[in-house]
């Protein structure tokens, strides 16, 4: 059986400010880009879409986002967006990719400066434990 391939790239995420919907207790939303995949961001159970995003800083390249859920099959359907000279866009929007914990989403390349991740549905409250925003190099077909 075919696997995804290996990421090898640093995670421009990591450590980044957050910010999130209402979250529940202490499970704050830094804890989902604190490179510690025990730690969670749970979103409240109140909050009907919750979602969750990052400040990269400045606008930098980037062609993947990774989600690493608590659970293989917690995420249902969810949206990721990429800012970009003060919009929103989408690189990705529908189910889950895989019941896998972690959801791997390789896309062309986009410049932005934000990534935000809104959830439709979930099985459950909603609890990221990593979220990681890459720049692979790729061999060229």
């Amino acid at each position: 059986k075919e696997t995804e391939a290996q990421i090898i790239s640093r995670n421009i995420a990591k450590n980044q400010p957050s910010a999130s919907s209402y979250s529940d207790d202490y499970d704050i939303m830094d804890f989902a880009n604190d490179d510690d995949f025990e730690s969670c961001w749970n979103s409240h159970p109140s909050v009907e879409h919750p979602w969750w995003s990052v400040d990269l800083g400045h606008e930098q390249p980037f062609n993947m986002v990774v989600i690493t859920d608590r659970d293989n099959d917690r995420l249902q359907n969810y949206s990721i967006e990429y800012r970009a000279e003060g919009k929103w866009h989408k690189a990705f929007e529908g189910n889950a990719p895989t019941k896998a914990r972690v959801k791997i989403h390789r896309f062309d390349t986009v410049w932005g400066d934000a990534v935000r991740i809104t959830v439709n549905s979930s099985k459950r409250t909603v609890s990221i434990a990593e979220v990681g925003v890459f720049n692979e190099k790729r061999q060229e077909k």
